[in-house]
């Protein structure tokens, strides 16, 4: 943007990339009843990176589900992007994908480019525990017999397994 009274000899002309260019201006003086316009006037512009606003997203999902692919938008100068994880609320980000069920941040880092700054952007997201759906079996015995020991199936979360017993149609269950 010029001054008042000056105006960009091509004004469809764009400052182009990052660096210090040499523009050609005209200055066009207030009283023109006693001064001349000035034509072609040197006009040199430093262009600067420009900053960018990234923002990340990252639906979480299931443990054992494949891990869903972070996505980031803002990156208008197309920087190289690099994404690191960490508990939530911890400072100390991985290139690891989190693997086990909890609360955690992305952080996408991207970097600067010739006409662009770099930047980062984080958000939260979590993988969900997952569902298990065990059954218990166990065969009968002989009144007076040692008592059989009960089979649990579906276990998948290997969990600890207490077993106990009610007579059946109670819901009074007991070691």
């Amino acid at each position: 943007t010029l001054p008042t009274g000056w105006t960009w000899a091509d004004s469809t002309q764009s400052v182009g990339n990052v660096g210090t260019k040499t523009f050609k201006a005209n200055f066009t003086p207030a009283d023109t009843t006693n001064y001349n316009t000035v034509e072609n006037v040197d006009v040199t512009v430093k262009v600067n990176p420009a900053d960018i606003t990234p923002t990340v997203t990252l639906e979480g999902w299931t443990y054992g589900d494949e891990a869903n692919t972070p996505s980031v938008t803002g990156n208008a100068g197309n920087g190289d992007i690099a994404y690191t994880y960490a508990q939530k609320g911890s400072d100390s980000f991985s290139a690891t994908v989190p693997t086990n069920a909890g609360n955690y941040t992305v952080k996408a880092t991207i970097a600067a480019t010739a006409n662009y700054n770099g930047g980062t952007a984080t958000a939260d997201f979590t993988i969900a525990r997952d569902n298990i759906t065990p059954t218990v079996s166990i065969d009968g015995w002989t009144y007076n017999q040692t008592a059989k020991t009960p089979s649990v199936s579906g276990n998948s979360g290997n969990g600890a397994v207490t077993y106990t017993y009610a007579t059946k149609g109670s819901d009074s269950f007991s070691a």
